[in-house]
């Protein structure tokens, strides 16, 4: 098993669905020109479909491709927890939008 933290990008073949999942870790990226440099350009051309986590540090490059790709943002949070209250381990908060 593979850590997908360990690695900036993962490439998956969806073969049923005819396309190409690709995982970025955008955490350790310095800018937006080494994503780039990964190939974010042609990810978008080849019609991928991209999961990145930490977008918000590459957010304006992304913007960039709103025309060529539908960009659907996911952010997940813990519930809010008051003191002496235990965290409950499976409940989230789940928001979701369209660029």
């Amino acid at each position: 098993m593979v850590s997908p933290t360990y690695n900036l990008n993962s490439e998956f073949e969806v073969k049923d669905l005819k396309l190409n999942l690709e995982h970025i870790d955008a955490w350790r990226i310095q800018n937006a020109d080494e994503l780039e440099m990964m190939g974010f350009s042609k990810m978008i051309n080849d019609k991928s479909v991209l999961a990145i986590e930490w977008a918000d540090k590459v957010g304006d490059l992304i913007r960039k491709y709103s025309e060529e790709a539908v960009v659907v943002w996911v952010k997940i949070d813990y519930p809010p927890v008051k003191p002496g209250q235990a965290i409950k381990e499976n409940e989230r908060f789940i928001t979701w939008g369209v660029i």
